[in-house]
């Protein structure tokens, strides 16, 4: 028999458990770890900018990460503080806020409680700056927090420390990558500590370590990370080549272009990053501007005007399209500053590179005008190779092409118009002949003449021909006629190169040859003499060989004295160049006053890595040393005044230094016997691929170490220290260190 119970109510109402309700807001309505992160950094980076704004403090941000314990700690240093009015009628209670003002995050009173996606526990220290106020409480849920005793406070200064156990299911390496993602455009300084180093183990199995264990600056300016970005996506030693900046009342906006003169990097859709307040945040309608930069950021300044989502990863729908239609006109009116209306301004142009790199996304923001000179000036034209461009035949052919590219020919190559204008104010063009079966001639000869004949005048001019792919034999090609026509209309190409030549030979009068560098016709007499050359031979010495005086290579110099030091400087090197004694009768090779003219303003680099020309090096005070390398990144082990060259710029610096009466040294690359006399070691012990990067600098380090220390048992120990040590820098230590050990000793 079952009894009715009477102790019922007539309404019954239901009872919510706190702690489990608190954590089901929490994580339901932030799902991401990474929301817990951002919320707790931001609450800290306002009360940091209270503090500075109100207080004139100086405070900085600390985020410490012990992966082994997985202890995540936010500390502000020298910052507000929370007092414990503001615990208790604020932060302790969902859906509350201090924050008036729309320029600072938090309006909707959740963002604390996003810890709980992060942590299993945290602990709560804080130190009131407006108040006074020292305490803290713990919690292991999001439901109830415990206060602290007084005596295990720990915090010293005005601020908050909050202390997080990391829940096991977050990945260590994503958490880190959150942290700098978050941290990167924030206005208040910030470091990030890794006390362990943080590996990952893929599913191929082998462990990596993602992060090192360092203490690094975390927070950027907005144009330093837009710089971080160019550089990350382009080349190494690329530079922003243009920017616009826009500053409203409601948004940032900054936009870059990198590249160089030679090219620029337009930017894909995925290349910008959408801030609020600094914070990144995701949105749908940016995908609907268009903007031709490689990097680019927006922060939104007021979140109450354009609020976002209550977990503040997205915007709401709609919320950015006034500011997306009014910054799309603003930078469109901007980049107009990149429209060019001929040769001249691409030249002047500062951002050169964006030209030879426009696209059809890119091609909206420039006019008409300016496309047409961009297409223009992308076209492919041929050009005479001077005699100092073209190889030696007994040059490496890898090392020429490393140098100046593939060739068509040993006499043309083929360049695109950008280059030569750019470098180039008087471009001339030389008319095609043809022979008689219609076939297209380039006569490369004809052009370098010309083009020394117009140098007479127009220090800088370039004699150019242009053979399309599409070229018939029967006539001139349609698109000959088209690049001729819009040559013209640019105003500021000479057609007829021939016309010009011809009009300054009658100016220089019968002496033109002489002056132009250009030899006299072959005389029958003459074709037949030998005459004695000295030139680097194939049995690996200077030699003297006999060779028509019709035939001497434009790349033998014409000495009129001192010729045995000029051989004795060749004897040094494996050059291209040969030389002769000069003579009236010659009418090939190269007189030595044009060759050294022509090297009078030619740069090398030095040690410091600021380039000089050969007629400074004249006029220095101490005599130049010539380190003969084809690694010029090693001349920073050797001591000044010092200059790295490859074989045919040592002996261009030798001869040039020669003529002008000046004294110098040389110096090369340690071979396997000079290595092992020095040292007493054999080279292969250090490395079996010298001279690659790593290892030549490594081997170099060493070679240079037992040339400077006179203590043989300290010279012996530094060795055996060079072989145990894995990258230049740590040899370089070990040399630093030997030098310091035998100072002292004789001293």
């Amino acid at each position: 028999m079952v009894n009715y119970s009477s102790q019922l109510p007539d309404t019954v109402n239901v009872r919510l458990k706190e702690s489990a309700v608190a954590q089901q807001i929490a994580t339901g309505l932030y799902k991401s770890p990474r929301a817990g992160f951002r919320e707790l950094y931001s609450n800290e980076c306002r009360a940091a900018r209270t503090a500075r704004n109100k207080f004139n403090a100086e405070p900085r941000i600390e985020i410490t990460l012990n992966p082994k314990e997985r202890i995540l700690t936010i500390q502000g240093h020298n910052s507000l503080g929370i007092t414990a009015q503001v615990f208790a009628d604020v932060l302790r209670w969902m859906g509350r806020t201090t924050n008036d003002d729309q320029g600072e995050v938090g309006q909707f009173g959740w963002g604390f409680f996003a810890l709980w996606t992060l942590a299993d526990s945290v602990r709560l220290e804080t130190y009131a700056r407006e108040t006074g106020e020292k305490y803290g409480v713990t919690a292991e849920d999001a439901g109830a927090f415990k206060p602290l005793s007084e005596q295990e406070l720990t915090i010293r200064e005005h601020g908050t420390r909050i202390q997080l156990r990391v829940q096991k299911k977050v990945d260590l390496a994503e958490l880190v990558d959150w942290i700098e993602d978050n941290c990167r455009y924030s206005d208040v300084e910030t470091w990030l500590t890794l006390t362990d180093k943080i590996e990952k183990t893929p599913q191929w199995g082998y462990a990596h370590v993602e992060h090192e264990a360092e203490r690094k600056r975390v927070d950027n300016t907005f144009k330093e990370q837009i710089k971080h970005c160019v550089t990350d996506h382009c080349a190494s030693d690329d530079r922003v080549i243009y920017e616009v900046e826009v500053d409203d009342c409601d948004y940032y906006f900054y936009g870059a272009i990198g590249g160089d003169d030679r090219h620029a990097h337009i930017g894909d859709d995925d290349q910008g990053d959408l801030l609020l307040l600094r914070v990144p945040i995701e949105s749908k309608e940016t995908s609907t501007l268009k903007v031709p930069f490689t990097a680019w950021i927006l922060n939104i300044k007021a979140e109450r005007k354009y609020p976002p989502t209550p977990d503040r990863d997205r915007f709401m729908d709609g919320a950015l399209a006034p500011i997306i239609k009014k910054l799309q006109k603003t930078v469109q009116r901007k980049l107009r500053q990149l429209n060019i209306t001929s040769i001249a301004g691409y030249r002047n142009a500062p951002w050169k590179g964006i030209y030879s790199s426009a696209s059809l996304r890119s091609s909206e923001f420039i006019d008409k005008r300016t496309r047409e000179l961009a297409a223009l000036l992308s076209t492919k034209v041929i050009r005479p190779r001077s005699a100092e461009e073209k190889p030696a035949e007994n040059q490496d052919k890898w090392r020429y092409y490393r140098r100046h590219g593939p060739r068509l020919n040993d006499n043309y190559e083929s360049e695109s118009l950008y280059a030569i204008a750019a470098r180039s104010r008087h471009l001339f063009y030389f008319r095609m002949p043809r022979r008689k079966d219609g076939r297209p001639v380039i006569p490369a000869k004809r052009m370098e003449y010309t083009r020394r004949i117009l140098r007479t005048k127009f220090k800088d001019a370039e004699v150019l021909i242009y053979i399309p792919s599409s070229y018939s034999y029967e006539n001139d090609s349609p698109n000959t006629e088209a690049f001729l026509k819009a040559l013209e209309n640019t105003g500021e190409v000479n057609l007829d190169a021939r016309a010009e030549a011809q009009r300054i030979k009658r100016e220089l009068g019968p002496a033109w040859r002489r002056i132009c560098g250009i030899p006299e016709p072959q005389r029958g007499k003459n074709a037949t003499v030998d005459w004695p050359i000295h030139q680097w031979t194939k049995r690996g010495r200077v030699e003297s060989e006999r060779v028509k005086t019709s035939k001497i290579p434009p790349h033998v110099i014409r000495v009129p004295n001192n010729l045995k030091k000029y051989i004795d400087a060749l004897g040094l090197v494996e050059s291209k160049y040969g030389v002769t004694k000069d003579d009236k009768v010659l009418r090939g090779g190269r007189p030595l006053t044009c060759f050294l003219e022509a090297l009078r303003n030619k740069t090398i680099r030095t040690q410091t890595d600021k380039p000089v020309t050969f007629d400074e090096l004249t006029k220095a005070q101490e005599s130049p040393t010539i380190y003969i390398t084809d690694h010029p990144e090693l001349l920073e082990f050797y001591e000044t005044p010092t200059v790295a060259v490859d074989d045919d710029e040592a002996f261009e610096l030798m001869a040039y230094l020669i003529a002008k009466g000046r004294p110098y040294a040389t110096m090369k690359h340690p071979d396997q016997d000079a290595f092992a006399k020095k040292t007493g070691v054999d080279l292969e012990q250090f490395t079996h691929n010298y001279p690659c990067d790593g290892d030549s600098r490594r081997a170099t380090i060493a070679y240079l170490g037992a040339c400077k220390l006179k203590v043989p048992e300290i010279r012996l120990l530094f060795l055996h220290s060079v072989l145990e040590c894995y990258s230049p820098d740590d040899a370089q230590y070990c040399l630093e260190v030997a030098l310091t050990l035998e100072s002292d000793l004789s001293s």
